[in-house]
């Protein structure tokens, strides 16, 4: 245990309201930020408890994220990192209580140009309707655990973009060899323990932690997350390309498909045809699902063109050299903008191709989860462009 873990260990156990396993319930908030700067600072944060009663609600303030500035820096960005002594962690990692308040400050995302979407105080109201109504005993999690689990950190392109770079900020403050717990969304899936593994995290101190389970954890490693939706940062992008292994491409496909399999939603209703028309470009057909997280990075980075319908699987542009064409296929109508950023934050030339709906929706399903038709005629001319360009 280095200096700062004891040091940290022994402040939050000065703290008022840190008796071990008693049952908590959350009232405000305070911001990550907050809590970083005055664990810096050695202040404690009784005060603030004592002063916020009452649980969570929608109505209630919710305090601004302070800047950057106000973070504890790293040297690989401006993210913030800190130890808890006995915090509660709720709704598989979306929401974490300590001292009785919820921490909001780590999730951000983008819209319209605004840096932060208010989602946090959604994702605590629903952790305290868990805290409230399990009967279940917490659980206990003894020695030092780095939380690694947060929204959406079951997702593939989530946990590439925003939770695996957290292994590099905390890193900065702890050996990672001298964690003893990883705390991922449970169930793990196997595109998680692979990537843990190439930084060297044994399976066994991985744990699933379940989204209806309330946890109290003896010593948390907290991190700010990385990259918002819609802004990534590079050393994100230099860290995740250093995955990559080097040798020969040989035998590697150069144009990649990737295909989505029931049940996952946006379809292509007429693969068949677009089957046949990939086909007599060369470009070949995977399925993420069922290969490795090495083989989905080695693939990536070996082609020069990657074609898919919107998805977690797009991600792995990330590993492709500057100068690839992504072609981006979605539902009509629908125009996010995470897959066009990420190409424009690592050199990549971006095209979309929208489709049409099989027929009238569902009256509740949203456009961006709609299955669609690709138009055939339209993607064929993409692709002859693209092979007049490259023949010039």
């Amino acid at each position: 245990m280095n200096a700062y873990v004891k040091a940290a260990r022994l402040l939050a156990h000065k703290q008022a309201g840190c008796t071990r396993n008693r049952k908590a319930t959350p009232s405000k908030v305070i911001t990550f930020q907050e809590i970083a700067a005055r664990a810096k600072a050695g202040e404690p944060m009784a005060e603030i408890s004592a002063t916020c009663a009452g649980g969570l609600t929608r109505s209630d303030p919710v305090r601004s994220t302070k800047s950057a500035s106000d973070l504890l820096l790293l040297s690989v960005s401006k993210q913030g990192c800190t130890l808890l002594s006995d915090a509660r962690l709720l709704d598989g990692g979306n929401s974490i209580v300590h001292q009785g308040l919820f921490i909001r400050g780590r999730w951000r995302e983008r819209k319209n140009g605004i840096t932060e979407i208010e989602t946090e105080p959604e994702f605590h109201a629903h952790a305290q309707k868990i805290l409230d109504g399990t009967n279940l005993e917490p659980s206990t999690i003894q020695g030092l655990s780095l939380c690694v689990a947060g929204p959406w950190s079951d997702n593939y392109f989530h946990w590439l973009m925003q939770y695996l770079p957290i292994l590099k900020i905390a890193s900065q403050w702890q050996p990672l060899s001298t964690i003893d717990h990883f705390l991922v969304r449970g169930p793990v899936k196997d595109f998680q323990r692979e990537a843990l593994a190439r930084f060297g995290i044994p399976a066994h101190k991985v744990i699933g932690i379940n989204k209806n389970q309330v946890y109290i954890i003896e010593d948390l490693l907290l991190t700010s997350i990385p990259c918002d939706n819609f802004t990534y940062e590079p050393w994100v992008i230099r860290m995740l390309r250093e995955l990559t292994e080097s040798g020969s491409r040989k035998g590697r496909p150069t144009s990649l498909f990737f295909d989505r399999r029931a049940p996952a939603p946006r379809r292509i209703v007429n693969m068949a045809e677009i089957s046949d028309l990939l086909e007599n470009y060369g470009i070949q057909s995977i399925d993420c699902s069922t290969i490795s997280f090495q083989e989905q990075i080695n693939l990536a980075s070996s082609s020069s063109l990657l074609i898919g319908v919107h998805g977690a699987s797009l991600a792995n542009s990330v590993f492709s050299a500057p100068g690839t064409v992504l072609i981006e296929l979605l539902p009509r109508n629908y125009r996010p903008r995470y897959f066009s950023e990420l190409a424009s934050a690592c050199q990549l030339q971006h095209l979309k191709l929208s489709g049409v709906e099989p027929g009238p929706l569902p009256l509740q399903q949203p456009i961006y989860n709609a299955d669609i038709i690709v138009p055939t005629r339209r993607l064929k001319m993409m692709l002859e462009n693209l092979a007049t360009d490259r023949a010039r």
